[in-house]
């Protein structure tokens, strides 16, 4: 998580007020049932909801509210995680300038560190490129920790600008990421 960013106000924000909402459901449910059960349904009136309510209906619905209130919860709080994680890409990008400026940074950086292989990374490599065999086993873990030792960039490293391409290409766009945040639309 990234506290400073916008993404994480809006996760941090829109998280408690859906948390805030399973308290007073949890609350006012066990309340309500007190209440059928010695006064029945007069002067209970659904908000949004046209006709009078039925006291058989709203007892059975109260008895199992704990299942679909904590499944909702779950669905509710990961869709807000997901929704802050595409946003803070955006901003990410943002950051570093905007999509092409971002992308070309990586590209940039990946030729950089490729055109830069001394003969010691290149030997190393060259000995992790054998086909496996169990008995090498310590000859590959040491060689992998020369090739960290002298900053070798490691092939999944070398893919962020095509990740960068892909992420750009999917159009994770300013103003998608903000349909995502359901509770801010109805607020």
């Amino acid at each position: 998580m990234i506290p400073n960013s916008q993404a994480y106000l809006r996760l941090r924000t829109q998280s408690q007020e859906f948390l805030d909402f399973v308290v007073l459901s949890c609350t006012a449910i066990p309340t309500l049932v007190h209440r059928l059960k010695t006064s029945g349904v007069q002067g209970v009136t659904p908000d949004h909801f046209k006709g009078s309510p039925n006291l058989t209906q709203l007892q059975s619905f109260a008895q199992i509210y704990q299942g679909p209130l904590a499944r909702s919860t779950v669905l509710t709080l990961w869709s807000l995680f997901e929704a802050y994680v595409k946003s803070l890409l955006v901003e990410i990008i943002d950051f570093h300038g905007g999509e092409e400026r971002f992308q070309a940074t990586a590209e940039r950086r990946a030729r950089t560190f490729v055109a830069k292989s001394s003969p010691g990374i290149v030997a190393s490599t060259r000995k992790l490129q054998e086909p496996a065999k169990g008995a090498r086993k310590g000859s590959y873990q040491k060689h992998s920790k020369k090739l960290v030792d002298l900053g070798y960039r490691f092939p999944s490293e070398l893919l962020a600008p095509y990740g960068a391409k892909i992420l750009i290409a999917a159009k994770v766009d300013h103003h998608a990421t903000e349909h995502f945040f359901v509770l801010e639309a109805f607020a």
